[in-house]
């Protein structure tokens, strides 16, 4: 090919090329903007709207599993005093609302660590009747030998009792010497301990009899008396009751009579003045009184 027909080849090419760009394709005028019309004199333009924006989608929930299990109602039998408040809610699985825990009133707990059960008093203070505590009492000491009779105890508090004592008959030198007595006391315990004040009122009998050169005499002297006491009584939880006490007859009045024979004859009161004045020093003399021990069981 020569080089004027290379030439006329090439130019004709570029014709070409410049034909396509001088036409207004279809996509051009589509993808071209319209120039902005201005509005007319007096009109002020207002800018649209923006859209508001789409709701986002919701999240689809996920299906439970398995329905949650019932449980029993909770039951609590103690709950301590310094015990705070559920710092967290319970939340079921699958769930977004906090559970309300409440539970549900039923019988009346049994005793726990937290609720010891009620001890007994102690001290000997209950018995059988409650506050009341009675039973036998044995006791010795002078002047009656040996005492037997009842003892009864009030709230730890008041003691009331009754004694029968009695001194078998014993001789000395040329004299034999018997006596009894019955007394009823009652007695005070100021602080409910084993330490009692008390007083007795009885009657004391005290007989004599003496036989010398065929001749016999005999007198006997009875003695109302009132006795301030004092002393210990301890009282075990079982009934056993331990104690003593010291105190003081103190003669109120009393009554003689004697009887003396000079070999089968009687002698006559007006001989008889020594055996009344001794009967009469016995009768109004204060004597001492010394229970060395009293045991006996209250129920």
């Amino acid at each position: 090919m020569s080089s004027s027909s290379r030439r006329r080849s090439i130019f004709g090419s570029f014709a070409l090329f410049g034909s396509l760009f001088a036409s207004s394709p279809a996509w051009a005028e589509e993808s071209a903007a319209p120039a902005p019309v201005p509005p007319p004199p007096g009109v002020v333009e207002v800018e649209p709207a923006a859209p508001a924006p789409a709701p986002p989608a919701a999240e689809p929930e996920e299906p439970l599993s398995a329905p949650a299990p019932r449980l029993a109602p909770a039951r609590v039998t103690s709950v301590p005093a310094e015990a705070s408040p559920l710092a967290e809610p319970m939340v079921a699985p699958g769930k977004t609302e906090p559970v309300k825990l409440q539970f549900v009133p039923g019988p009346t707990p049994g005793p726990t660590k937290d609720t010891p059960l009620e001890q007994p008093k102690k001290g000997g203070e209950n018995g059988l009747l409650g506050p009341v505590r009675i039973g036998p009492m044995l006791g010795a000491g002078f002047p009656g030998f040996m005492t037997v009779g009842a003892n009864a105890r009030i709230a730890k508090l008041i003691g009331l009792g009754v004694n029968y004592g009695y001194s078998p008959e014993v001789t000395v030198s040329s004299m034999s010497v018997s006596a009894w007595n019955m007394e009823g006391y009652a007695r005070l315990y100021p602080f409910k301990s084993p330490f009692f004040i008390g007083a007795g009122v009885g009657t004391q009998k005290l007989s004599g009899k003496t036989s010398q050169s065929g001749g016999t005499a005999a007198g006997s002297v009875t003695t109302t008396y009132v006795a301030p006491t004092l002393g210990f009584m301890w009282t075990w939880d079982f009934g056993l009751a331990v104690g003593f006490d010291v105190g003081v007859q103190i003669p109120v009045s009393n009554t003689r009579q004697y009887d003396a024979t000079f070999a089968g004859i009687a002698v006559p009161d007006s001989e008889l003045k020594d055996l009344d004045d001794t009967l009469k020093k016995i009768g109004t003399t204060p004597i001492p009184v010394v229970n060395a021990l009293r045991v006996g069981f209250l129920f």
